[in-house]
């Protein structure tokens, strides 16, 4: 009887050991959870990053981390967003069995990141329907016969389309990873544009067991780039990782990710751009008496229809105090146009000078989708504005506690909605949600930031 209980004792510990060993290799195989998030942020922490969420807020000297409170709910607040991975995917049917043999043997070689002995035949991209892995194997493939690019980010429409068709037609895991296996093989080949198409130019990616790897590369290649390329190249990565379904800003894995990337940038640019000897695009004037650099901004808009702040010129010559504008001294104009990119499913906004990244703020926005998704440009800019709650029709005056713009208003217009603007808010609660009155808000800090550079005349674009 003893040798009996023995026996099964050691076959219910054997039988332990191996279902939970099973259950290993299926989460294993899973989408990134909750805890995986709770682990990746304690790597974070290890490496010297901050222990608790952080957003991106920005001053005239580069990024100062914001701490916000990190709360057991805060996946929650991702209104829905999180991706469902489902375990099959259909695609169209091949217009033949050689059609559907060449695409296999694209997936093959995708998956193994090596088409040195894959030749694509002549035609084959007519038989290979978007919305299937094939497709996207052979766009990958006609892509790296292309050669090297120059890292800016400029898509390859058709692989572009390719992505884009897959991940509307399939939510399949294996997918994902190949997603991000195309983007890691990309990268390894000097070509980070079309790395950034191999996404569909939004952040699905993010959601792949291999993304974040792939993303880590990508950031690795990058460093390679001589300054000019290099900041061209991080922005098209920030652009793609805040468009698309993944939450970028409550997730662990995806804000490390995100700021990985943007810090390096914003060392970049304070080479580039903010400093009064870079080499980013410009014009050179020299101060003549009595001028003022609101009147050179006015200038800049009146002359060469350029919109421009007295702040911007500011922080880009490195001035400490405008009202000690000497006569005679050199000042850098930049040539490009700051414009504004809302993303309503990544509560972001972005701040471009042309095509750089300059700043990345995450928002508030409107209850139920009340924020259009629009093109606005800002007509206004007002400190210590009273606010008329248009609910109620009630109006407060300027600093009231019931006031909920804030100390700063930037009016919005596009000749059709009204009363809409970038404000900030005392609920800090609210930025990342859908809670306001259709206004975007920002943190008190960040809404001074923008409103010290942003000029009169942006383009602000609200895309879903």
């Amino acid at each position: 009887m003893r040798n009996l209980i023995y026996l099964l004792l050691i076959a219910g510990i054997a039988f332990l050991g191996y279902e939970y060993g099973r259950r290993r290799n299926v989460d294993a195989k899973g989408p990134p959870t909750v805890d995986d998030a709770k682990q990746a942020k304690g790597e974070a922490a290890e490496r010297g990053g901050a222990s608790s969420l952080e957003t991106l807020s920005l001053d005239s000297t580069g990024m100062q981390g914001v701490e916000i409170a990190a709360k057991e709910g805060a996946a929650s607040s991702t209104d829905g967003r999180l991706r469902t991975i489902s375990s099959e995917s259909s695609e169209p049917a091949f217009a033949s069995e050689a059609a559907e043999r060449a695409a296999n043997r694209l997936v093959e070689a995708l998956d193994a990141r090596d088409f040195s002995r894959i030749e694509v035949a002549p035609g084959l991209r007519d038989e290979l329907p978007l919305g299937t892995t094939g497709r996207y194997a052979l766009e990958v493939a006609l892509a790296l016969e292309q050669g090297p690019d120059d890292g800016s980010g400029q898509r390859n429409e058709e692989l572009s389309k390719a992505a884009a068709g897959l991940l509307a037609t399939s939510n399949h895991a294996a997918l994902l990873d190949r997603m991000a296996g195309a983007f890691d093989l990309l990268t390894k080949k000097a070509m980070l544009g079309r790395a950034v198409a191999a996404t569909g130019g939004k952040n699905h990616f993010l959601a792949g067991k291999g993304g974040g790897a792939a993303c880590q590369a990508w950031l690795r290649a990058s460093g390679q780039l001589e300054d000019g390329l290099r900041a061209v190249a991080l922005s098209s990565l920030l652009d793609a990782m805040t468009r698309g379904n993944v939450p970028i800003w409550r997730e662990g894995p995806s804000f490390a990710l995100l700021r990985d990337a943007y810090e390096p940038l914003q060392k970049v640019l304070k080479a580039l751009v903010f400093n009064p000897n870079g080499s980013w695009r410009s014009r050179f004037e020299t101060v003549g008496r009595n001028v003022t650099l609101a009147g050179i901004a006015s200038r800049c808009a009146r002359e060469w229809d350029l919109p421009m702040s007295a702040g911007l010129l500011q922080r880009i010559n490195g001035i400490s105090n405008p009202k000690s504008l000497r006569e005679g001294a050199r000042l850098r104009i930049p040539t490009e146009k700051i414009s504004v990119v809302v993303e309503k499913s990544t509560f972001s906004m972005k701040v471009y000078l042309g095509d750089v990244l300059l700043r990345l703020y995450e928002v508030g926005l409107g209850e139920n989708g009340s924020t259009p998704e629009t093109e606005f440009k800002v007509t206004e800019l007002q400190a210590d504005p009273q606010w008329t709650n248009p609910r109620t029709g009630v109006t407060f005056p300027a600093r009231h506690p019931e006031n909920l713009i804030g100390r700063f208003f930037i009016r919005l217009e596009d000749g059709v909605h009204q009363g809409f603007g970038i404000h900030g808010t005392k609920d800090q609660t609210s930025i990342g949600k859908n809670s306001s009155m259709g206004c975007i808000r920002l943190r008190e800090l960040d809404i001074e930031d923008v409103f010290s550079y942003l000029p009169r005349s942006t383009k602000v674009v609200v895309r879903s």
